[in-house]
């Protein structure tokens, strides 16, 4: 199994919504309102860093180790007519029942505006039907409920695996219809 994020991120880098357009994450983004929404008590307890606080270097630090395999990345959601930063998306290559799979976590810096539902469809209809990758994951704490109606809204199903941290979302992309 190829293990190489380029072949996903060269379909999702340069993609846009009406509101949003995807560009690869870089240190311009990482702004002061950015290091904010990470250290914001709603953001800190769901990322997967035992640090509460987030810094520049710690940015980017995980985007390097991250990069670095070449197995994920990070997409900088920027708001077409002002180009600030909106919010995230990370992208993971992973496998799920023995098939390619892409785990995704969303971040929104202005939560309720439904950026997260624009964020996921785009995604989902740059990927539905292709040979990159079979499934979409999404690994959310039980506590976020905000995420789970997101990603349940958007047409994925919580998986029956059992003994994970987080609750596992899954999403066939190449049947279209949620994964038994």
């Amino acid at each position: 199994m190829d293990r190489d994020i380029g072949a996903v991120t060269g379909e999702i880098f340069g993609a846009f919504t009406e509101r949003l357009e995807f560009l690869r994450f870089t240190e311009q983004h990482i702004t002061p309102s950015y290091l904010g929404w990470l250290s914001s008590p709603e953001s800190s307890q769901f990322l997967s860093t035992n640090s509460k606080t987030q810094t520049k270097s710690s940015v980017l630090a995980y985007l390097e180790q991250k990069r670095q395999n070449r197995a994920g990345d990070l997409v900088a959601l920027v708001d077409r007519k002002s180009m600030e930063l909106r919010g995230t998306l990370g992208l993971s290559l992973a496998a799920y029942e023995g098939q390619r799979a892409l785990e995704v976590g969303i971040l929104i810096g202005y939560p309720g505006a439904g950026l997260g539902q624009e964020v996921v469809a785009k995604v989902v209809k740059i990927l539905s039907g292709r040979s990159v990758v079979r499934f979409l994951v999404a690994g959310i704490d039980k506590e976020n409920i905000r995420s789970r109606r997101l990603f349940e809204s958007s047409g994925f199903s919580l998986s029956q695996a059992k003994g994970q941290r987080d609750d596992l979302w899954i999403l066939d992309l190449q049947e279209g219809s949620k994964p038994s």
